[in-house]
């Protein structure tokens, strides 16, 4: 008793020399055999799903690179803001060290606050 494969009776390309014969062409109006159709189905289902998960990553790169652009021009303006407070504190700094001048000190009163030393006469022009 010969046990028969369940697609074995529907036939395939490969058992067309068996029922026609060498000289005559195959027929393109056959119809695919299941397994192949189950396998086409398949293959179209992978590349589909290939294609939709493809153009999800892309979507996510892309969103990720203009992210990314936009936190490069953020650092780049906060390490431009960082140089900048850091040249305030050293003219802080020096303007620290020079109050504690006397001389320095005399200096500002007499052209902020319009003192002056004994003997002295302050004149002010207007401009």
């Amino acid at each position: 008793m010969q046990t028969q494969q369940p697609w074995k009776q529907y036939g395939s390309y490969r058992d067309a020399s068996n029922s026609q014969s060498a000289s005559e062409p195959l027929s393109n109006d056959r119809e695919e055999t299941r397994p192949a159709k189950a396998r086409r189905r398949r293959m179209q289902a992978v590349g589909l799903l290939l294609v939709l998960f493809l153009t999800w990553a892309g979507l996510k790169w892309w969103d990720q690179q203009q992210m990314l652009q936009e936190m490069e021009a953020e650092l780049n303006l906060l390490q431009v803001q960082v140089e900048e407070a850091r040249m305030r504190q050293a003219e802080l700094k020096t303007e620290i060290n020079r109050l504690h001048d006397p001389e320095y000190i005399a200096e500002i009163a007499r052209r902020d606050y319009f003192l002056s030393r004994e003997g002295e006469t302050i004149f002010k022009i207007k401009e």
